[in-house]
């Protein structure tokens, strides 16, 4: 809900920050997920890891992208995480701004480290995967970053 308020309450009462509820979701993905900036940050500030993944492998990070909150996306890249990192199904933070629309954002994911050739177990880059779509826009704007055709 983005209550910084009672956030505040439970880091100062030493609650688990990052601890899991019944779907596998830490504090930190669900404020990531519905875009409470302020909330990311406090929770990075006090020590929440950024790195943690849910059941499918995917992070706060990943799950700002997916939703669109790049704000939050924003304040998560100051984390220690490996931009490279692979969900379940082998994307990336990258592969997640192809697939949802969110080509924009790849810039700054170059800029704190991520891999735009970054090649997942079964082979599988950003543009194959922009390709698959049929994203014509997302293909040339990766080889403009550098991905490998």
């Amino acid at each position: 809900m983005g209550r910084l308020d009672i956030l505040q309450l439970l880091i100062d009462a030493r609650q688990p920050l990052d601890g899991k509820n019944g779907g596998g979701y830490t504090a930190l993905m669900l404020s990531a997920y519905h875009g409470h900036r302020d909330a990311v940050a406090l929770l990075l500030k006090n020590g929440a890891d950024a790195c943690v993944a849910d059941s499918r492998g995917n992070t706060a990070l990943m799950g700002a992208i997916f939703q669109g909150e790049l704000d939050a996306a924003r304040a998560l890249l100051e984390s220690p995480c490996d931009l490279n990192y692979a969900n379940a199904s082998g994307a990336t933070a990258i592969v997640f701004a192809v697939l949802f629309g969110r080509i924009d954002f790849v810039p700054e994911l170059l800029a704190h480290g991520a891999d735009v050739n970054f090649t997942d177990p079964r082979g599988t880059t950003a543009v194959n995967v922009a390709q698959s779509q049929g994203n014509a826009r997302a293909v040339e704007a990766l080889k403009r970053y550098g991905a490998k055709y």
